[in-house]
C-alpha cells in the first residue's frame, strides 16, 4: 500500500542519472521537492539521506520504524545512523525502535516474530547494513511478512541483489565518487597539506 519511486537527492532533474531513470519509465522524485511517493533508491550522504527518508516515511503515513542491527565491527556507523534516525523520525511522529539481533551469526527470524507478533508491529524495517538485509528478508519470508503490503523495508549500502529483489529494496548508498572528490578537495586546500 505504500508504493515506490526512485529518490534522487542532490541531483538536478536534468542530470544524466535522473534522465536514465525517467526514460526507463520509473517514477523519480527529489525528497526536497516532493514527499508524495515512496522510495526505491537514494544516493547521497548518510545524514541528508536519512533525514529525507524519515520525512518521506512520515508523508506516507508510517508510524513506527524498527532499526535492526547486529553488534559488529561497523558499530560506530550503525550507532551514528541510529542517532540520525531517532532524532529525525521522533519529531515527525514516527516512533523509532532500535532492535539488536543477538550474536554474530544468529538468524533474525525470532526477533521478527516478536516484532510482528506484537500489538504494535513496525510499519517500516530499516536494516543497519546491506550484509544483514538478506537475512532479514529471509526472516520476513519465514514469518509470513509481505513486503511492501505489511511493511516497508530500507537498508544501507547498495548491492546487486537489492535491485533484483521484487519489489526493489529501498537503499541509501554513498556516492563514493563525490565523497572521494570532496575528501581530495578538502585535503588539497588544507593549509600545509602540500
Amino acid at each position: 500500500p505504500f508504493g515506490y519511486a526512485v529518490i534522487v537527492a542532490g541531483r538536478p532533474s536534468d542530470h544524466g542519472h535522473v534522465r536514465v531513470l525517467r526514460d526507463a519509465g520509473l517514477p523519480v522524485t527529489d525528497p526536497e521537492q516532493s514527499a508524495t511517493q515512496a522510495g526505491s533508491s537514494m544516493r547521497t550522504r548518510s545524514a541528508p539521506a536519512i533525514e529525507s527518508a524519515c520525512r518521506y516515511l512520515a508523508a506516507l503515513g508510517h508510524r513506527k520504524v524498527a532499526y535492526l542491527m547486529r553488534r559488529a565491527a561497523s558499530q560506530r556507523a550503525s550507532d551514528h545512523r541510529w542517532d540520525l534516525i531517532e532524532t529525525t523520525c521522533g519529531p515527525l511522529g514516527i516512533r523509532p525502535e532500535r532492535v539488536t539481533i543477538p550474536g554474530t551469526d544468529g538468524r533474525p527470524a525470532t526477533v521478527l516474530e516478536a516484532l510482528f507478533g506484537s500489538d504494535d508491529p513496525p510499519t517500516t524495517l530499516w536494516s543497519a547494513s546491506h550484509r544483514l538485509a538478506p537475512e532479514i528478508l529471509e526472516g520476513l519470508a519465514n514469518v509470513g511478512v509481505d513486503l511492501p503490503a505489511d511493511c516497508s523495508f530500507l537498508t544501507f549500502g547498495d548491492s546487486p541483489w537489492a535491485v533484483a529483489y521484487r519489489p526493489s529494496i529501498s537503499v541509501i548508498t554513498i556516492d563514493t565518487g563525490a565523497a572521494a572528490r570532496a575528501m581530495t578537495n578538502a585535503m588539497l586546500h588544507r593549509p600545509g597539506s602540500i
